[in-house]
C-alpha cells in the first residue's frame, strides 16, 4: 500500500472499521466529552493498572518515540506550557472519586502532558498511525479513543495488547525517579475533582464564551449555512441533514449525519453540469501503458466540458397545493409562506432588533477586560504550544510526507477562496489581450459616448495612444505605494490607463459589446487554470441592486459565454453604494436596493423557469460578500435604525445594517430552496480588513467566513472565538500589503500557528501580482517572509479547498472521501499531503479548547451572600464588596467599625465646612427658585424675552404656568433649537455640559462603589468626616489597597478618551453641517476670508483677483484694507454728535414738557404757533438752561456751546468730510491718498473655494500671507489691527504672552493667601498668633473657609478678562471672536494655576506644617498624604458656585434690578431706551468655557483621590445643563457676528485632557511617594503603571489632534459636492428646517448690526427682508470700513405732546441732518417710550415690546 516502507507491518486494522486504507487506519476521533466528563489530570494513578508484573506498558501507550534517555525532561516543557494556560485552585472540599479507565488517562483531550510519559524509554516499533500518538505525546497531547469506545473496537485494542506488548523485549520500563514524582502529584491531587475548583470568574468567562458560540450556532442554523443544508452535498454517499429549523445543530464531527444507508433520502444525488472530471489515477497500475492517447485524452476532455443548454435541467413551480408564496415585509425582509392564504411566514428569521441585541450581547463579551486577557493568555498558549510541537515533530512530518507517493504542494488542490472576476487576470495578460483586440479589431464599434459610437481605434485615437506605446508602466493598474491607506486611488487602478471608457470597454459585463471582451479574456483565465489542473478559484463577480434586471443580464451573459468550468465557482458580491445610487437618482430608499438584489433569487426559486438562465447560473454560485472600503467612517445619523423603507437619507447603512439585511433575506432564501432542493448559499463579506472592529464581530454572527480579517489581531477575544468555531478567513497579504497593513505585519503566521481555519487568496491579481499563477505567487512569497514549511503550505491549501463552495463530489476527489470528517479520519494523505500527525494535533488542540469552554459554561459561581461575612466580633473577615461598601457609607451592620467614626458622626471640622457651604448654598437656591417661580409670569421681559421680542422666525414657544411645570417643559425641550435661535457656540456649550453630565455618572457609580468602601473601609487611616474618604486614608499597611485605585484611574480615563474621540466626530460633523447650512452659506462670511502680511505686488483688487482666480469658482470681489486717514476719526464724530444731539433735543423736549406741566407760561402753543415758528420750544426753555456742554477734556475744561447747535453743525462737517473721503476713494487718486494696507478681504464665489485658501500655502515668502482668517463678519473685524505687518506680530506675540505669564507670577501671591484661608482650622494650629481663629463660633469658621474664599476668588478674578482682553488685542489678532478664543486660553490658564493648582499646594502645604517642623525628615511622606486634604475646599467650591449659579441662572435678580434702574437712569433718548427693552444678554465665551472648563478639571483630578466630589460635580453639572439650556433658549441672543460655529468647542476638550493630566501625575506622584510601615516604597509598580497611562494619554490626545485639527478648522474637498447639492437646489433647504427664498445670484445679506449700546441685536423684520432689502448696496461694501460708505446715523427723538417736536425736528432737518420721531413718544411728564426699533432698523410689526 501506498505509504507503507517495506518491512512495516500493515497499519492496525479495527473490526468494523474499515478495510485498511489509511483513513480507515486511524483511530477514530472523539466527540466532545459531555460536562460531567471526569478530569483529565486524574488517571494518571491507573497507570499502574495497566502495568504488568514486569513493569511494561500496555499497547495504548506509543511505540515508537525518539531515545528519550539521552535527551532533557519534558517536565519543565510541559510546565512551561502549563503555565500558560488556566491554573486550576489548589484547595477543594471532596476527596476525588479515581473510576477511569487507563485509556482515558492517557487519551483525555485535556492532559497536556503525562510525565510518565514523557520519562518512559522507549525502543519498540510500530504502524505510523502508533507514530502519530508518539508525536503527539512529545508535546503533550494524548489520543483519544473515547469515541471508538464500542464492543468491537476495545475487544480489538485488549487483542493488540496481549499479541505486541505483553512479554515483548522491548516492554516499557517505568523510571524509579517518576514514581515518586508520581506519588507526589498523587498527594498533590487528592484534594477533589479539577472541575470543582474551577473559579467563578473562569466560570462566568466560559459561559460568556460559550453563549456567543451558540449565538452564532443558532445564526448558522437558522440560515442553513451548515454544510448539511445544501442539497449539492449530497451526492448519493452523504445526506444533509433532512432536520427541520429547530433541531439542534448537529455536531459534523459525529457520524449522525452520515446516511450511507438513509433507506428513505429527502434529496436526490445532486447532479453538476457539466460534469466534474474523473480521478486519473482510479486503482489501474500506474506503470500500466495507457489505451488512450493524448489526443483522444484531450477530445475526450473537451467533449466532457461542452455545455449544451437543452441538457441544463430548468424544473417548473412547486406542485399544486404545495405551492409557497413570497412577500417582503414591512421590515424590509423577504418572507416566504406555505400558501397564498397563510400569513404567517414558513421559516423564522431572526429581526433585526433581535440581531442588534444579539450583536450587542456579543461586544460586549468581547470588549470585556477579563474576557480579553483570558483570550489574549489562551491565543499565546496555542502559540507556544505550536512552536513545541514543531520543534519535537518537524522532522517526522517530512519523513510521513516523504513516504507518500506522487504528492508535493504543487499537485495538491488549492482554491483561491477570494478573487475579483474583473481583476483575475495579471497585467500582462491585461495588456496582451487589448493590444490583441486593437491588430485584430481596430473597426468594431465598442462603445457610445458623447452621442456617437466609437470603434477601438477611435477610443485610442482620443487617447493618443497605439498599441506600440502600450506597457505595463501607461497601463498604470498595479497598486503602488501611493495607494496605500488610499482605497479612493485604489479603485481608480482598475481603468486601464486611468480611463473609464477602457474599463467599461474590457472590464464589465454589461456594455456595447455586451461583455464579449471580458468574457473572452474570463476563458483565457480560465483555460491557465485548468491546464494547471490543481488550481481553483471562486471568482466574485458584482450586483449591484441598481434595478432587478442585473440577475438576468448577468445569468446570460454567463450561459452566452458558456463560463462554466471545472475549477471555478462563482460568488456574487454586493458593493455597498446606496449612497451612491441614492445620490444619482438611482434608488429612492434602502428597500429597493433589498428588492432589486433579492426579488429575483426569489422569483427564480418559485419558478425557476421565469428566468431559465438565472437559475442555471446559481447552480454554480456558491454565497454573496459584501464589499466596500471599510476604512470608511460610518455616522451614526439614528439613535435607533429606521427600516428600509424608510432609510431616504443620502448616508450609507453601516456595515452592521447591510450585512444584517444580506443574511435575512440569505435566511428566507435557503429555507425555500432546500426545501425545494435547490443549492444554497453562504454569505463570506469582506470583514477587518479596516475600520470598526465591530464588523468582524457583525460577520461571527451572520457570516459562514470571511475575507481579509486582519483586525482580528486587535481583537484577542473575537480572534479565540473564531478559532474555536474554526470560521474560514480567506487572507490575501500581498493586497494588504498595498492597502493597509505591511506584509511583516501582516497577522496571517501568527493566526495559522494558533491554529484558525485560514488559506491563501489572491484578491486583485490585476493590481498586486506579477505572473501567471498568482495563487502560486501569493503562496511563494508568504513561504519565503513566513518561513513556511512544506507541510504548512500543502494545510493551507487543504484549508482553502475545505472553505470553498465547491460541492461533495468535487472534494471527495480532491481530499477523500471521508474529507468531512474531524482530524486523521478526515484526512487522507495521499491526496491532501498534509501529514496524519498534524491534523489530530489540530483536531485535539482544538477539541481541548472546545470541551475547556463547553464542560465549565454553565456551572457559574453564585454570588457571596452574608452568610459569607464574619459573625459580629471584631469587623469583618473577608468582607464580600457589598458589605464593605455599605460599611463605608455608614449604612452597614452594626457591628462594623471604620476609623474616623464616632457612632457614625465625623468628628473633624471639613466635614463641617463641606455641610455648612452646602446648606448656604442650597437656602440660597431655594430663596432664587421661590423669586423666579413668583416672578417669571409677570415679568415676560426678564425671564423669557425670546417668547415675543425676536422675528417669529426666531421666537420659542412660551413655558407652561403652572408651579413647576416649567421643569418638565426644559427638560424635554430639544436642544439642538439652540443652533437656529442662538448659533452653534451656544448649542455646543450646552452640550459639553451634558457630557459633563455623561462622564460623571459612570465615574460616580465606580468611584463610590470601589474607591471609597476602600478608602475608608478597615483601611488604618486616621482621617475623620468626610476626609476618610480620601486617598490619603488608607493606612501603611494597606498598600495593596492601592491597585483599586490605579485600576479606576485606568477605566475612567480609558473612557473619558472615548467620549472624547465621540464627540470630536460629532462635532466636525455638526460644524460642517452648520457650515454647509443654507441659512448660514448665505451670509457674506460664509465666502469670505482675510488675510492679512499681503505683500505689496497683491495690493490691488486686479492683481488679488488673478492671484486667486486659480481656485474653483474664482473670486467674486475683493476689498483692499487701507489707510483711511481722519475718515475713522470722521466717522467716530460724528457718532458722538448724532448721540449728542438726540440727547440735547429729548433734554430740551423734556425741559419744555416740565415747563408746561408747572404753567411756567400762560398758554400752551396753539397749531398755528407751531407752524409760524420752528423754534418755539425756545418760549418754555430760556437760553441759559438750554443743553450745553464744554469742548475739552471729559467736557469738564474748554468753551462752553449749545449742545443743540454744535451737534448739528458737527454732523454737518463731518458728512461733508466723509462725502470726499468717499469720492476720493472713487477716483483715481485713491491709492496716493488712501494707500492699501497690508490686509484684503477676499470673497470667492464658491465656499469651498474659500477654505481653500484659508488652508493652503498661500505665498513664497516667509510670513507673507500667512495669517488668514475664514468666517469673517465686518462687525467682528478689529479695523485698527490689520495694519500690523507679520514681524510686528510676531513680536507682538512674544510680548503679549510674556506679559500674560508674568501676570500669572505676580497673581500667584494673592490667589495663595486666599488658600491658606481655605483651611484655617490647620492655619491656627501652625501659627499660634492665629489661634483666635479656631475659637470662633461653628458657623462663623465654616462662612471663612467655606463661603469666604469661593467669593474673595470669584472678586479676584472679575479684574482679570479685561487685562487679558488687552494682551490679545496687543497681540495683533484682527478679529473680536479670535480674541475670545485667545482670552479662552488664557483664562483657562489663570483659573487651573491660581484657582486650583496653587489652592491646592497651599492648602496641603498649610495641613502639613506641623508634623513637618516635628520631623523635617517626613516632609515629603506627609505631603503625599496631606494632599488630598485640599479636596474640602473644591468640594465647597463647587457646591458654592453650581448652586449660585443656578439660582442667580434662574432668578436673575441683579438682571431684573439693573433693567428697572437702566429704564430710569439711561432710558433718557428713544434709542437707549430701545437699547434697553429689545437688547437681551449675550455671553462672553472667552469667560465663560473656562469657568465649566475649570470645575472640569478639577473634578477630573480629585476623582479617585477624593471620590465624594464626583457626586457634587454631577450635581453641578446637570444643574449647570439645566439652566444654560434654559437661558440660550428662553432669554439669551448671541448675534451672528460673534459667531464661531463652535470653535470653542475642540478647545473645551483640550481641557478635558489638562485634567487627565494633573490627575494622573497626581497620582503617579502618590503612588511613588507611598511607604509601608517599614518606610519602603509600597506602590512603585502602580506608579510605574501611571507613567504608562500618561504616556498613553498624551499618544491619544496627539493623535486627535493631528487627525481632527484640519477639519475642525476647515471644511475638506471632500464635501465641495455636497456644498453644491445643498447650495443649489430649488426648493430651499436650511439649517434646522428653516426656509428662505432663493436670492439673486452674487448678493448677500447685510452685516448683523448691534444696538447702539451694545447689548443686544437689532433683528431685522424677516429673513427675506435679511436677503433682499438693500442687497447690491450692502454687498458692495460689505467689508469696507462704515467710515466709507454708511449714512449717517438718523437722528431719533420723540414726538412730545404738546408738539414742539416739529420746530426742531424743521431745524434739525434744515441744517442737513437726517431726523425722526418715527415710534418714539414722550408723555407730559417728560417719560420716553419707543413702539420699534431705531427708524435705520428694520421693523417687523409681529414684534413686540
Amino acid at each position: 500500500m501506498c505509504g507503507t516502507k517495506k518491512g512495516m507491518p500493515e497499519p492496525l486494522s479495527i473490526p468494523g472499521s474499515g478495510e485498511g486504507t489509511p483513513s480507515a487506519s486511524a483511530p477514530p476521533s472523539p466527540s466532545i466529552q459531555p460536562a460531567d466528563a471526569p478530569h483529565p489530570h486524574y488517571g494518571y494513578r491507573e497507570e499502574r493498572a495497566h502495568l504488568n508484573d514486569d513493569g511494561a506498558f500496555r499497547s495504548e501507550l506509543p511505540l515508537v518515540t525518539p531515545r528519550l534517555s539521552n535527551q532533557p525532561s519534558l517536565e519543565a516543557l510541559s510546565s512551561s506550557l502549563s503555565s500558560l494556560a488556566t491554573s486550576p485552585p489548589s484547595s477543594a472540599s471532596q476527596p476525588h472519586q479515581r473510576s477511569r479507565s487507563r485509556t482515558h488517562s492517557l487519551t483525555d483531550p485535556g492532559d497536556l502532558t503525562s510525565p510518565r510519559i514523557a520519562n518512559l524509554h522507549l525502543e519498540s516499533t510500530s504502524s505510523p498511525t502508533r507514530e502519530i500518538n508518539a508525536g503527539l505525546a512529545a508535546v503533550g497531547l494524548g489520543v483519544s479513543t473515547a469515541a471508538a469506545s464500542g464492543a468491537a473496537q476495545q475487544d480489538a485494542l485488549e487483542t493488540v495488547r496481549e499479541k505486541q506488548v505483553l512479554g515483548s523485549e522491548g516492554a516499557a520500563k517505568l523510571d524509579p525517579e517518576m514514581e515518586e514524582v508520581a506519588e507526589e502529584l498523587d498527594q498533590a491531587f487528592a484534594g477533589g475533582a479539577p472541575t470543582d475548583q474551577v473559579s467563578a470568574e473562569l466560570r462566568a468567562l466560559y459561559a460568556s464564551f460559550q453563549k456567543c458560540i451558540d449565538l452564532r450556532d443558532k445564526y448558522m442554523r437558522l440560515s442553513r449555512q451548515r454544510m448539511e443544508d445544501n442539497p449539492a452535498n449530497y451526492d448519493g454517499l452523504y445526506s444533509p441533514s433532512p432536520s427541520p429549523i429547530g433541531t439542534p445543530n448537529p455536531d459534523p464531527s459525529s457520524t449522525s449525519a452520515i446516511a450511507d444507508d438513509d433507506p428513505e433520502p429527502k434529496f436526490k444525488p445532486w447532479t453538476i453540469y457539466p460534469p466534474p472530471p474523473t480521478p486519473h489515477w482510479k486503482e489501474r497500475d500506474p506503470f500500466a501503458e495507457s489505451t488512450e492517447t493524448t489526443e483522444e485524452i484531450a477530445q475526450r476532455e473537451a467533449k466532457r466540458r461542452e455545455f449544451h443548454w437543452e441538457k441544463a435541467e430548468v424544473p417548473g413551480r412547486e406542485l399544486e397545493g404545495k405551492r409557497k408564496r413570497f412577500e417582503l415585509d414591512a421590515n424590509g425582509v423577504y418572507q416566504v409562506y406555505e400558501s397564498e392564504e397563510s400569513t404567517t411566514p414558513a421559516y423564522e428569521v431572526p429581526t433585526i432588533k433581535e440581531y442588534f441585541q444579539d450583536l450587542d450581547e456579543v461586544l460586549s463579551v468581547i470588549s470585556d477586560g477579563p474576557v480579553k486577557s483570558f483570550a489574549y493568555r489562551r491565543l499565546k498558549y496555542l502559540e507556544s504550544k505550536w512552536n513545541l510541537y514543531v520543534l519535537l515533530n518537524e522532522y517526522r512530518e517530512l519523513a510521513e510526507m516523504k513516504r507518500v507517493s506522487h504528492r508535493d504542494f504543487y499537485n495538491v488542490r488549492k482554491v483561491d477562496t477570494h478573487v475579483h472576476h474583473s481583476a483575475s487576470m495579471n497585467q500582462k495578460h491585461m495588456l496582451r489581450f487589448i493590444k490583441s483586440k486593437m491588430k485584430r479589431c481596430p473597426e468594431e464599434v465598442v462603445i457610445y459616448r458623447d452621442n456617437k459610437h466609437l470603434t477601438l481605434r477611435q477610443v485610442f485615437e482620443s487617447l493618443n495612444l497605439t498599441a506600440y506605446d502600450l506597457s505595463i508602466d501607461t497601463l498604470d493598474m498595479h497598486a503602488h505605494q501611493d495607494s496605500f491607506h488610499r482605497f479612493d486611488k485604489f479603485n481608480l487602478k482598475y481603468n486601464p490607463l486611468g480611463e473609464s471608457r477602457l474599463r467599461e470597454i474590457f472590464l464589465k459585463t454589461d456594455n456595447y459589446v455586451e461583455g464579449r471582451y471580458l468574457a473572452e479574456i474570463t476563458k483565457e483565465v480560465i483555460n491557465d487554470l485548468q491546464q494547471s489542473k490543481y488550481q481553483m478559484a471562486e471568482y466574485r463577480i458584482s450586483i449591484y441592486g441598481r434595478n432587478p434586471e442585473e440577475w438576468d443580464k448577468l445569468a446570460k451573459w454567463i450561459v452566452k459565454n458558456e463560463l462554466f468550468s471545472d475549477n471555478v465557482r462563482w460568488l456574487i458580491q454586493i458593493p455597498r453604494l446606496y449612497d451612491v445610487f441614492k445620490k444619482s437618482g438611482g434608488v429612492q430608499s434602502f428597500e429597493q436596493v433589498v428588492k432589486n438584489i433579492f426579488g429575483p433569487l426569489f422569483e427564480v426559486t418559485q419558478d425557476p423557469t421565469s428566468h431559465p438562465e438565472l437559475h442555471v447560473f446559481l447552480q454554480r454560485v456558491v454565497g454573496f460578500d459584501s464589499v466596500d472600503d471599510e476604512s470608511k467612517v460610518e455616522r451614526r445619523l439614528y439613535r435607533k435604525f429606521p427600516l428600509p423603507k424608510d432609510w431616504t437619507t443620502t448616508q450609507n447603512p453601516p456595515y452592521a445594517y447591510w450585512l444584517y439585511y444580506l443574511f435575512s433575506n440569505i435566511t428566507s432564501l435557503n429555507n425555500w430552496r432546500h426545501d425545494r432542493g435547490f443549492n444554497t448559499f453562504w454569505l463570506r463579506p469582506h470583514a477587518g480588513e479596516a475600520g470598526d472592529t465591530d464588523h468582524l464581530t457583525s460577520a461571527f454572527l451572520t457570516s459562514h467566513s470571511i475575507s481579509h480579517g486582519i483586525l482580528l489581531r486587535k481583537v484577542p477575544a473575537l480572534q479565540y472565538l473564531f478559532y474555536l468555531e474554526q470560521i474560514g478567513i480567506a487572507m490575501s497579504p500581498l493586497s494588504n500589503n498595498a492597502l493597509f497593513l505591511t506584509y511583516e505585519r501582516n497577522p496571517l503566521p501568527n493566526f495559522f500557528r494558533t491554529g484558525m481555519n485560514v488559506s491563501l487568496s489572491t484578491d486583485d491579481p490585476l493590481q498586486f501580482h506579477f505572473t501567471k499563477e498568482p495563487l502560486l505567487e501569493e503562496y511563494s512569497v508568504a513561504a519565503q517572509i513566513y518561513k513556511l514549511s512544506p507541510a504548512d503550505m500543502c494545510e493551507l491549501a487543504r484549508n482553502s479547498c475545505l472553505q470553498s463552495g465547491f460541492e461533495m463530489q468535487v472534494k471527495r476527489h480532491w481530499l477523500g472521501d471521508d474529507w468531512y470528517k474531524p482530524g486523521v479520519a478526515g484526512n487522507q494523505i495521499h491526496k491532501t499531503n498534509v501529514p496524519d500527525l498534524r491534523v489530530e494535533y489540530r483536531h485535539q488542540t482544538l477539541l481541548e479548547e472546545r470541551q475547556m469552554v463547553s464542560l465549565h459554561a454553565h456551572k457559574v459561581a453564585a454570588p457571596a451572600t452574608i452568610s459569607d461575612q464574619a459573625p459580629p466580633g471584631h469587623g469583618m473577615v473577608n468582607p464580600s464588596a457589598d458589605a464593605v461598601g455599605a460599611a463605608a457609607m455608614g449604612v452597614g451592620p452594626s457591628t462594623v467599625q471604620m476609623s474616623g467614626m464616632r457612632n457614625g458622626v465625623a468628628t473633624n471640622k471639613s466635614t463641617q465646612t463641606f455641610v455648612t457651604a452646602l446648606v448656604t448654598g442650597l437656602i440660597t437656591c431655594a430663596v432664587y427658585l421661590t423669586i423666579f417661580m413668583v416672578l417669571r409670569t409677570r415679568f415676560r421681559r426678564i425671564y423669557a424675552p425670546r417668547t415675543f421680542i425676536p422675528p417669529p422666525s426666531q421666537r420659542v414657544e412660551p413655558l407652561p404656568h403652572g408651579l413647576f411645570s416649567w421643569i418638565p417643559a426644559i427638560l424635554k425641550a430639544d436642544a439642538s433649537q439652540i443652533i437656529q435661535k442662538n448659533g452653534l457656540d451656544a448649542y455646543v456649550f450646552v452640550r459639553f455640559l451634558w457630557l459633563m453630565v455623561e462622564i460623571f455618572v459612570p465615574f460616580m457609580v465606580l468611584t463610590w462603589i470601589v474607591i471609597m468602601p476602600v478608602d475608608a473601609a478597615a483601611s488604618k487611616g486616621t482621617s475623620t468626616g468626610i476626609e476618610m474618604f480620601t486617598f490619603g486614608n488608607v493606612g501603611l499597611s494597606e498598600s495593596p489597597r492601592y491597585a483599586a485605585h490605579l485600576i479606576v484611574v485606568w477605566i475612567n480615563t480609558f473612557y473619558v478618551l472615548y467620549l472624547i474621540k465621540r464627540e470630536l466626530a460629532a462635532f466636525v460633523v455638526l460644524r460642517q453641517d452648520f457650515l454647509m447650512s443654507r441659512k448660514h452659506a448665505m451670509l457674506a462670511q460664509s465666502k469670505t476670508v482675510l488675510v492679512t502680511g499681503v505683500p505689496k505686488e497683491h495690493l490691488t483688487v486686479d492683481a488679488m483677483t488673478k492671484f486667486c482666480s486659480v481656485l474653483p469658482g474664482g473670486v467674486q470681489r475683493v476689498w483692499l484694507a487701507r489707510d483711511l486717514g481722519d475718515l475713522p476719526d470722521y466717522y467716530d464724530r460724528r457718532l458722538k454728535a448724532c448721540k449728542k444731539l438726540e440727547s440735547a433735543e429729548t433734554k430740551l423736549l423734556r425741559l419744555a414738557a416740565k415747563a408746561i406741566r408747572k404753567n411756567k407760561v400762560q398758554d400752551a402753543p396753539s397749531p398755528s404757533d407751531l407752524e409760524a415758528d420752528s423754534s418755539l420750544a425756545a418760549r418754555y426753555v430760556p437760553a441759559k438752561k438750554r443743553p450745553s456742554h464744554k469742548l475739552g477734556f471729559l467736557g469738564l475744561f474748554g468753551k462752553k456751546v449749545d449742545t443743540i447747535e454744535w451737534a448739528r453743525d458737527e454732523i454737518a462737517e463731518t458728512n461733508r468730510l466723509l462725502a470726499e473721503g468717499t469720492a476720493t476713494l472713487s477716483g483715481a487718486e485713491a491709492d496716493a491718498k488712501y494707500p492699501p494696507e497690508s490686509a484684503a478681504f477676499i470673497q470667492f464665489n464658491t465656499q469651498i473655494a474659500a477654505h481653500m485658501f484659508a488652508q493652503c500655502l498661500a505665498h513664497h515668502a516667509p510670513l507673507r500671507m500667512s495669517a488668514r482668517y475664514i468666517e469673517v463678519s465686518q462687525e467682528d473685524v478689529i479695523w485698527s489691527n490689520l495694519s500690523i505687518n507679520p514681524y510686528q506680530a510676531k513680536v507682538r506675540y512674544a510680548i503679549s504672552w510674556a506679559f500674560t505669564i508674568g501676570l500669572i507670577v505676580a497673581w500667584a501671591f494673592p490667589v495663595a493667601f486666599v488658600g491658606l484661608i481655605s483651611n484655617v482650622s490647620s492655619l491656627c494650629i501652625s501659627a499660634p498668633w492665629l489661634a483666635w481663629l479656631c475659637k470662633l463660633p461653628t458657623p462663623v469658621n465654616g462662612i471663612i473657609q467655606g463661603v469666604l474664599p469661593p467669593v474673595a476668588l470669584a472678586v479676584l478674578f472679575i479684574l482679570l478678562p479685561i487685562v487679558l482682553r488687552l494682551a490679545a488685542r496687543f497681540q495683533g489678532i484682527p478679529l473680536r471672536t479670535q480674541i475670545e478664543l485667545s482670552l479662552m486660553t488664557r483664562y483657562f490658564l489663570f483659573l487651573v494655576i491660581h484657582g486650583f493648582l496653587i489652592v491646592t499646594l497651599s492648602s496641603g502645604l498649610v495641613a502639613a506644617i506641623p508634623q513637618i517642623t516635628k520631623d523635617p525628615g517626613s516632609a515629603v511622606t506627609l505631603l503625599a498624604t496631606k494632599l488630598p486634604a485640599a479636596s474640602t475646599f473644591f468640594l465647597t467650591y463647587i457646591v458654592t458656585t453650581a448652586l449660585g449659579a443656578a439660582g442667580g441662572g434662574l432668578a436673575q435678580i441683579v438682571k431684573l434690578i439693573v433693567y428697572y434702574v437702566k429704564l430710569f437712569i439711561l432710558g433718557s433718548t428713544p434709542r437707549s431706551v430701545a437699547g434697553i427693552k429689545l437688547g437681551m444678554s449675550g455671553v462672553a465665551w472667552g469667560t465663560l468655557f473656562p469657568g465649566i472648563t475649570l470645575l472640569t478639571v478639577i473634578a477630573l483630578t480629585y476623582s479617585v483621590i477624593a471620590p465624594i466630589v464626583t457626586g457634587v460635580a454631577l450635581f453641578s453639572f446637570f444643574l449647570y445643563w439645566f439652566i444654560y439650556k434654559y437661558l440660550f433658549l428662553w432669554v439669551f441672543d448671541c448675534p451672528p457676528s460673534s459667531e464661531t460655529g463652535g470653535l470653542f468647542y475642540p478647545k473645551a476638550i483640550t481641557h478635558i485632557f489638562v485634567g487627565l493630566y494633573i490627575e494622573q501625575v497626581c497620582m503617579c506622584g502618590l503612588f511613588f511617594l507611598a511607604q509601608d510601615n517599614n518606610g519602603k516604597n509600597s506602590a512603585i509598580p502602580e506608579g510605574a503603571i501611571m507613567v504608562v497611562l500618561i504616556v498613553l494619554t498624551i499618544f491619544f490626545q496627539l493623535t486627535m489632534y493631528s487627525g481632527y485639527k484640519p477639519l475642525i478648522a476647515y471644511l475638506p474637498l471632500s464635501v465641495a459636492a455636497k456644498i453644491e447639492e445643498l447650495q443649489s437646489i430649488a426648493s430651499p433647504r436650511t439649517f434646522n428646517n428653516e426656509t428662505h427664498e432663493e436670492k439673486k445670484e452674487g448678493t448677500f445679506p447685510p452685516p448683523a448690526r448691534r444696538s447702539e449700546d451694545g447689548q443686544g441685536l437689532i433683528h431685522q423684520s424677516s429673513e427675506e427682508d435679511a436677503l433682499i432689502d438693500d442687497g447690491e448696496h450692502l454687498d458692495k461694501h460689505a467689508f469696507d470700513h462704515p467710515a466709507t460708505y454708511e449714512d449717517q446715523q438718523t437722528v431719533w427723538f420723540p414726538v412730545d405732546e404738546a408738539g414742539l417736536y416739529k420746530g426742531e425736528e424743521e431745524a434739525t432737518r434744515a441744517a442737513g441732518v437726517k431726523v425722526s420721531t418715527q415710534g418714539a413718544t414722550m408723555d407730559a411728564k417728560g417719560k420716553v417710550d419707543i413702539t420699534r426699533s431705531p427708524p435705520d432698523d428694520p421693523w417687523d410689526e409681529s414684534q413686540m415690546i
